[in-house]
């Protein structure tokens, strides 16, 4: 559902509805400079709309539940209804389900600690290359490419064995962050076109929530641990293997790990 919030901050009034999804919505993005709304779902659908018309521009069907997207561009929103909510620059109402509290609070934490230490988070959907990225229960991540056509699919990122939880993104670098209930980040170097990928061990729990700060380099992930971890991303990779690389547990800036 769309929202305008009053100036005073104290109303809300409603003003559209996207009939997107047939199951639980899970994650959505507003890529403000394309004016798209990004959502999915339990119905293993990604779509994406117009927000200026609620038009339906295109979707894509995975092979399991949808449970992150990823964009550059955005404004996060957390509902878990069956309906689409643009997130814009507004603050919106979030319905919140037994399952999911958890998960909410850490994703709001980092991302409201990265505000507290003014780190900027980096974007979320590349306006000039127009990707997406939806990682599924599974653990597959796809890369999807968008226009007012449809959606084509690019490629499949496979590495987790646990499902997507979030998802970040490095525009600088082209890097891609990819929060796991594996208990593992993977950093997959899109850029580089090489299939090379990273991965980052620092929680003992399901990694519920990342956050990249670009200006100082620093990746923020919160996991079911109860711990926030600090990756500094400016310091080398250590090579453990032909395809996966490692950043130790000394890159972490958190006390005691």
């Amino acid at each position: 559902q769309e929202f305008v919030l009053a100036p005073d901050f104290n109303r809300m009034t409603h003003v559209r509805t996207y009939p997107a999804h047939q199951a639980r919505v899970t994650d959505v993005l507003f890529a403000l400079n394309c004016e798209w709304v990004l959502s999915v779902g339990r119905d293993k659908m990604f779509q994406f709309h117009c927000s200026e018309t609620g038009r339906r521009l295109g979707d894509y069907v995975s092979e399991a539940w949808c449970t992150a997207v990823h964009s550059t561009d955005y404004c996060r929103s957390d509902t878990l209804d069956h309906t689409a909510t643009k997130a814009g620059y507004r603050k919106l109402k979030r319905q919140s389900h037994r399952g999911g509290i958890l998960q909410n609070v850490l994703a709001a934490f980092t991302r409201l600690l990265a505000n507290i230490l003014g780190l900027d988070e980096a974007p979320r959907f590349d306006a000039q290359s127009k990707h997406a990225f939806v990682g599924d229960y599974s653990g597959l991540v796809s890369m999807l490419k968008l226009d007012n056509s449809g959606v084509q699919p690019v490629t499949n990122l496979k590495g987790h064995s646990g499902s997507i939880r979030s998802l970040a993104w490095d525009s600088d670098k082209q890097l891609l962050f990819s929060g796991s209930f594996d208990q593992s980040v993977i950093v997959w170097d899109i850029g580089g076109q090489q299939g090379t990928a990273y991965e980052l061990q620092g929680h003992q729990n399901k990694v519920s929530a990342l956050c990249f700060a670009g200006l100082h380099q620093l990746l923020i992930s919160g996991g079911e641990d109860s711990v926030v971890v600090f990756w500094d991303m400016s310091l080398p990779r250590k090579e453990v293997s032909s395809n996966i690389l490692s950043l130790s547990s000394g890159t972490c800036l958190c006390p005691g790990r």
